[in-house]
């Protein structure tokens, strides 16, 4: 299901970040255009206004009027302060608003290198433009844009040639969609390459609850069923025969009462972990000794010989309750996973770190079991407990080892696993060293 999701995120994120690459093309396109053809127009409107105080006063001879439509007129007289190529004519209609050209009208090019070399262009070019009922038009074929103004016999048109443009504005379409399309790539193949990172956390924190749902139900369905089928018995016929009874009874009420038990500290741990109000100097080393001299009975009956290495004067800031119940946390685990007639140790000693602080290292060590190097960050999650052949030890929830690890980060400290795999297994708590003066 959570791969679904991913998936259908995935999906959605592309399809979302195409939507607003493509939008934010269109708009950018939309203003270019706007501007260009509020642009040319302006330009246009200039060259007619220009054209009026241009005519009365120009009667140089290099700017000879040009008769039936010859082409002896100026051919380098670009427009000045123009962003667009620019040309300038006045008609001078031999029949005053005449909508095609004829052999006795006049024309003075007053600004513009020609356009057409051919006579037979011009003619169509002007036909096309005197009769149009705009006063600024468009010749697609071309690529011109006209603005024609009208004095009685007299035509001013002013020609403004965009093909320039459109190539700009072609190739800009061109490049913009090569962009679109390459980020839309490079975002999908992101997307697809972070699928992982993003979405195995996910995974198997879901895998996790539901393994942890799954055997949190089997192991209070057991005891349930044990104690609804003993107390459904009918009346034992010997105080001997209740006893034993009322023993089941208890003992399956505690199993289910410590899997609630540690079910709740782990729910609770993060808003524990956010109050330090009793934190203070304590002994490490009386701390240490007093779990290790609680356990050493406990594991010699289960046939596990608990050895202490502690030093002496080792003191740190914290709350001593939270750290002995990582201690014990730790030793049970041990307990667990020690065969009989092997070794359990515990040591604390002062180490220096590679920053040269003075840090104090406590180690659990087991033999007889080792972990997997592929299990040794995930038996600190919560829910998680190894291997099919280790998950079923009696009273083991793979819960402790994450509650260890959440209590002693909020101590300030560190706890890692080592082992071969094989025959070892231990357990390094590391945490800042105090002096005994600070009390």
């Amino acid at each position: 299901m959570i791969r679904k999701q991913h998936k259908r995120f995935i999906r959605n994120s592309f399809l979302a970040v195409c939507g607003i690459l493509v939008v934010i093309f269109l708009v950018t396109a939309i203003m270019m255009m706007r501007f260009v053809d509020g642009s040319i127009k302006s330009e246009l409107e200039s060259l007619i206004h220009f054209s009026s105080g241009e005519i009365e006063s120009e009667t140089k001879p290099e700017n000879p009027i040009v008769q039936q439509l010859g082409l002896d007129g100026p051919r380098d007289m670009t427009v000045g302060g123009t962003r667009f190529p620019a040309y300038l004519f006045r008609i001078l209609q031999a029949e005053p608003g005449a909508e095609t050209l004829s052999e006795d009208d006049q024309i003075i090019q007053i600004r513009g290198v020609s356009y057409h070399d051919d006579v037979k262009s011009w003619r169509a070019l002007f036909d096309t433009m005197l009769k149009s009922t705009k006063r600024i038009d468009r010749v697609e074929s071309e690529e011109l844009c006209y603005m024609v103004e009208r004095e009685g016999g007299a035509v001013t048109v002013a020609i403004v040639d965009y093909s320039g443009y459109s190539r700009f504005l072609r190739h800009l379409c061109l490049a913009g969609v090569g962009l679109i399309l390459g980020f839309a790539a490079a975002f999908y193949l992101l997307l697809r390459f972070s699928a992982n990172s993003l979405l195995r956390p996910a995974e198997l924190a879901w895998e996790n609850q539901e393994r942890f749902v799954g055997d949190a139900s089997h192991e209070i369905k057991t005891p349930l069923a044990i104690i609804l089928s003993t107390a459904e018995l009918d009346a034992a016929t010997t105080p001997e025969e209740n006893e034993r009874r009322f023993g089941v009874i208890r003992d399956e009420a505690r199993r289910i009462n410590l899997l609630i038990t540690r079910m709740l500290e782990s729910a609770r741990i993060k808003s524990a972990a956010m109050q330090q109000k009793n934190n203070r100097l304590f002994s490490l080393s009386d701390a240490v000794t007093e779990c290790a001299l609680r356990y050493e009975p406990l594991l010699y009956e289960q046939g596990v010989t608990l050895e202490s290495d502690v030093e002496d004067g080792l003191y740190a800031v914290a709350d001593e309750s939270t750290f002995k119940q990582v201690i014990d946390a730790l030793l049970d685990n041990a307990g667990k996973y020690t065969p009989k007639g092997k070794i359990a140790r515990i040591s604390a000693h002062r180490k220096l770190t590679i920053k040269k602080l003075r840090c104090i290292q406590i180690t659990v060590k087991s033999n007889g079991v080792g972990v997997p190097e592929s299990e040794r960050e995930s038996i600190f999650n919560r829910f998680y407990r190894g291997d099919e052949g280790r998950a079923h030890v009696e009273g083991s929830y793979g819960l402790g080892l994450a509650i260890a690890k959440n209590l002693i980060e909020t101590m300030g400290g560190s706890i890692r696993c080592e082992s071969d795999g094989e025959t070892y297994t231990e357990f390094i708590i590391t945490v800042r060293s105090a002096k005994q003066r600070e009390r």
